[in-house]
């Protein structure tokens, strides 16, 4: 199988998109962070009773203080992870957190590995 973190840092690269990039948690110092996360693989489709393909989720949220706009990260954001071959699955409303007087965008995407018959990788490729 593949590494999807691999995938998922490069393409979430900081320099990339100009703010602070963590696992997990935003930065709470950062007046625009993302933080990410990794839900656990999927096996879908089978044959024979093994699976052929290996669905990957990503939840990607976008954190800014309320005077920020977030509009230009969330583009970069999802060109990037199109481009490493995560396809989009949803874009959920803003958040506005009012305790601490935050943004908070999440976003979902997706990656479809097919995997050959003794289960290695044939190739990944997103849900479009």
């Amino acid at each position: 199988m593949e590494n999807i973190y691999v995938k998922v840092t490069q393409a979430l690269h900081e320099k990339l998109l100009g703010c602070k990039v963590q696992k997990i948690k935003r930065d709470p110092e950062a007046q625009l962070s993302i933080s990410y996360i990794l839900h656990p693989s999927i096996p879908r489709e089978y044959v024979n009773d093994k699976p052929t393909h290996m669905e990957h989720e990503v939840q990607v949220d976008i954190w800014a203080d309320y005077e920020v706009s977030i509009h230009e990260t969330l583009v970069k954001v999802i060109k990037a992870m199109r481009e490493n071959g995560f396809g989009l699955v949803s874009i959920r409303a803003d958040m506005y957190e009012s305790g601490t007087n935050l943004l908070h965008k999440p976003i979902l995407f997706s990656y479809i590995e097919k995997l050959n018959e003794t289960g290695g990788i044939v190739d990944g490729n997103s849900r479009m």
